[in-house]
């Protein structure tokens, strides 16, 4: 596979074959590509264009499964930009050990391993944001190309932006809004203070340092914000132009300013100046108060003081008298207050009403609020704050909410309702189990069925049993590993047993549970399972395990399997040279397990009195060589 056209296939008298591939229209040379392998090719098409999808053999069978809305994408992306697909075919191709997740090539997209999925495991998530990511970038950073590393926000901010838009049409406005939530959420958490780089940066210490949370979430909220305040269709009339003036050629922010302007007849000086050119975000403290038929809002910008002053166009929603009234502030000063004539004392004040914020905002709200903002507000923003509040709250009130998030539309608040619940309060454990019952074996999102079997398997209820045998015959992955992990809690033997139905493939993708259930079981049968991650596994795969094969070896009582066991770790140890994260915590822990034994045997007498003096010995000695002494 290369970029454009194949003309040619040649077969050579010496056994090869020579392709020639043309591509007739210019792209930047960082955008070439070619990929020679075993790969068994699925053709689709838009229009009269191919688009070909190349997997590995084993993976073709899924082709469908995996790329099958790219079409579609690119019919929505054409229809939405005014700007039909520019190039003569689409092809994407999976390869392995790539360096990155993804590369745009011109009409040849790579993506990495993580794309190739089983049918199976398409049932526990797919890749279709980073198709999606891909695919815009054929217009923004292909057809159009940043003109400098400095400009990397034209490719990056806009791919990602097609990401959200690609999630509003294909899954609805709430599919749209999470998307932005979790783009503000992955920006925000590199952040303190509101600090950030700026967007546009023409000084940075290496090119790779522009590839990062502002390059990407910010950037594409910031344009999110954008297209709000302008209105789509001037947006998207300005990104076409965009497109159309530069096209097969390198594009910067300036330009992209100049077609807004161009197209609305306004100036945007001020928003690319805050937003591109300046770093930071604001950080909003906000104090509402009601008095004689006013509500009044107090709007702090407490940023640090190093971070500019925002100017900020925002909607307010005023919940009061039964009815909901919007009304438009300009937040420009680091202190201001705004007042509005209200019929009657608010029940709820939601300020940034369309969440279109790039920031923070620390609204001051006690749970009644919340409780209200979760039944009457519209946005997927204002339903998970309410539940994120909820879940820390810790009141019987607020476990009120949760069970309303139990029925929720969206599976990542289902989950979120299911993880906050404190099943230690007796009502609430009450109300909460038959829908934990109803979630765990027919939840149409199966990380939502996991997190439900792994609430059920934590009450330590054995009558939950056989709904987690019958979890381990499912073809989900995560519903077979929350199975399995729940079982090591309530019957370890009976899970285990289970096991034994497993074919390879399914005990790999869920080694991680199967660890945790032979811990918990500790029988000398399964330190096979152990030693043979311990003498081959990579480091991400000792780390995922040593922990647990610890856990096996405290509840075993032979010590056989104790010395075997810590000599393992201790060769894992050097042969991956991992002392410096492993030989202080391992140390401490098997003290501490030296303890437990050696208490363990001054309560018992006989044969298993030896072996627990025996392990604590060994486990006494262990600790003593990693700690240096």
């Amino acid at each position: 596979l290369s970029n454009g056209k194949l003309v040619s296939q040649k077969v050579n008298k010496n056994g090869t074959r020579t392709d020639t591939w043309r591509m007739d229209l210019p792209h930047s040379t960082y955008l070439f590509m070619m990929a020679v392998g075993d790969f068994k090719i699925t053709k689709d098409k838009y229009k009269d264009k191919e688009v070909n999808y190349y997997l590995e053999p084993k993976y073709a069978p899924y082709a469908k499964q995996i790329f099958g809305k790219t079409p579609e994408m690119i019919k929505f992306y054409s229809n939405t930009l005014g700007v039909d697909y520019p190039w003569n075919k689409y092809s994407q191709i999976v390869v392995r050990d790539y360096v990155s997740g993804a590369m745009e090539n011109t009409t040849a997209t790579l993506h990495g391993e993580q794309v190739q999925k089983t049918d199976r495991e398409l049932l526990d998530g797919n890749q279709e944001s980073t198709i999606a990511h891909e695919l815009f970038h054929q217009w923004f950073g292909d057809y159009v190309t940043a003109e400098s590393w400095s400009n990397i926000t034209m490719n990056e901010s806009f791919a990602t932006f097609g990401e959200i838009i690609w999630s509003g049409h294909d899954g609805g406005k709430d599919a749209e809004e999470q998307t932005r939530y979790d783009k503000l959420e992955s920006y925000l958490r590199t952040t303190k203070n509101g600090e950030s780089p700026i967007l546009a940066r023409f000084y940075y210490d290496n090119k790779e340092d522009v590839f990062d949370n502002v390059s990407y979430p910010k950037g594409s909220l910031i344009l999110y914000e954008l297209k709000n305040q302008m209105g789509d269709a001037a947006f998207y009339a300005s990104l076409k132009k965009y497109l159309t003036d530069n096209a097969f050629k390198n594009g910067e922010t300036h330009q992209l300013r100049l077609a807004m302007e161009a197209v609305t007849g306004k100036d945007w000086s001020p928003y690319f100046n805050q937003w591109y050119y300046n770093g930071g975000h604001p950080i909003l403290n906000v104090t509402y108060n009601y008095a004689g038929g006013k509500e009044t809002i107090n709007i702090k910008q407490v940023q640090d003081s190093s971070v500019q002053t925002f100017l900020l166009p925002l909607k307010v929603d005023i919940y009061a008298g039964g009815k909901k009234i919007r009304k438009n502030i300009l937040i420009k000063d680091r202190d201001q207050t705004f007042t509005f004539d209200v019929s009657g004392k608010p029940v709820l004040v939601d300020l940034d009403a369309d969440k279109i914020l790039v920031g923070e905002v620390e609204d001051n709200k006690v749970l009644e609020d919340y409780a209200y903002q979760y039944e009457h507000a519209p946005c997927y923003k204002n339903r998970i704050e309410a539940l994120k509040f909820a879940a820390k709250a810790k009141t019987a009130a607020s476990q009120m909410l949760l069970l309303e998030g139990l029925k929720d539309k969206s599976a990542s608040l289902r989950l979120i309702s299911v993880q906050g619940l404190d099943l230690a309060d007796g009502n609430v454990k009450l109300k909460a189990l038959p829908i934990l019952v109803q979630l765990a074996k027919g939840d149409k999102d199966t990380g939502v069925r996991g997190v439900a079997i792994a609430k059920l398997a934590a009450t330590g209820d054995t009558q939950y049993k056989n709904l987690m045998l019958d979890g381990i015959k499912e073809r989900s992955y995560n519903v077979i590993a929350a199975s399995v992990t729940g079982l090591a809690k309530l019957s370890p033997k009976d899970g285990t047993s289970a096991l034994a139905g497993l074919d390879a493939d399914t005990k790999k993708h869920i080694s991680g549970s199967i660890a945790g259930l032979y811990a918990a079981n500790g029988s000398d049968e399964h330190q096979q399972f152990f030693q043979s991650i311990m003498a081959t596994g990579n480091r991400g795969e000792v780390f995922g395990a040593i922990g647990q094969y610890f856990q096996y070896l405290k509840n075993n009582t032979n010590p056989t399997v104790t010395e075997n066991g810590l000599k393992d770790i201790e060769q894992v140890i050097e042969r991956l040279k991992l002392q410096q994260y492993l030989s202080k915590q391992l140390g401490a822990a098997f003290q501490t397990a030296a303890d437990g034994k050696t208490k363990q045997a001054s309560a018992i007498t006989g044969a298993m009195k030896a072996n627990l003096e025996k392990q604590a010995e060994l486990f006494k000695n262990a600790a003593n060589t990693l700690n240096g002494q």
